[in-house]
């Protein structure tokens, strides 16, 4: 019995670790190849624009991949000594602290972010309705992410593997798609690909939402606190935001 289940855990982290390696690898050549369609498509002035503002949000939610590893470590610790209901219960507090830090970020960037980009930002001449749309969006996007994050932790803690690496192709690809498609779009091509881009966030999001649903009970998000949990979740994210 224990020689099986040696046997089917050595296998099922050889499988794991095959299908990272193929994200890894995938990702890598899609996304440089993405980049440099989207360049050709934009052209100089908007590629910069775009990566310029996009930037302000995404220094300001760097503190995603903290979340990510603290959703993931308390759900792997629930999932090998907890129960149905407590693992459920813990997920619905990850849920809630990305609810909130999602609110307070979205705060932030409509204040201190948007005064950045009104008063310090060198916006060329004609581009600024342009730029503060495609601000918006990233910041859609953003909170989107955000929020989506306990339900990636669930599939990295559950060892899924294979559907963390198929969605990530995925979206890689929708990318590529949108890149291509900006060199037929009559639109101005900064905001359709910004629009473009907040739109396959969603739609991915929903594919991360709608695996979990279907694949893991625990969420099934029920409204509930845990005043406990809450300080060692988010004491957990700080020290690993600062490091």
């Amino acid at each position: 019995m224990s020689a099986d289940f040696q046997k089917t855990n050595n296998r099922t982290i050889i499988k794991n670790t095959i299908f990272l390696y193929i994200r890894m690898l995938v990702l890598l050549v899609v996304s440089l190849y993405t980049s440099r369609i989207v360049l050709k498509n934009l052209g100089i002035e908007d590629f910069g624009l775009y990566n310029v503002v996009g930037s302000v949000v995404l220094f300001i939610s760097f503190i995603q991949g903290s979340l990510s590893t603290s959703a993931s470590r308390f759900l792997s610790f629930e999932i090998g000594k907890g129960t149905s209901d407590s693992l459920r219960r813990v997920f619905c507090m990850i849920l809630n602290n990305h609810i909130i830090i999602s609110l307070v970020l979205l705060v932030i960037f409509e204040t201190v972010g948007l005064w950045y980009i009104c008063n310090k930002l060198v916006i060329p001449d004609g581009r600024e309705s342009a730029v503060m749309i495609v601000y918006q969006l990233s910041i859609v996007s953003t909170i989107l992410t955000l929020i989506v994050v306990p339900y990636r932790a669930v599939i990295i803690s559950q060892e899924r593997m294979k559907a963390f690496a198929y969605l990530s192709i995925i979206e890689a690809f929708l990318k590529l798609f949108v890149a291509f498609c900006l060199a037929y779009t009559s639109f101005d091509k900064l905001v359709a690909y910004a629009f473009l881009l907040c739109l396959i966030s969603f739609l991915v999001n929903i594919l991360y939402y709608y695996y979990c649903r279907r694949h893991f009970n625990e969420t099934k998000y029920t409204l509930c606190w845990d005043k406990k949990l809450f300080k060692e979740m988010f004491s957990f994210t700080g020290w690993s935001v600062l490091s």
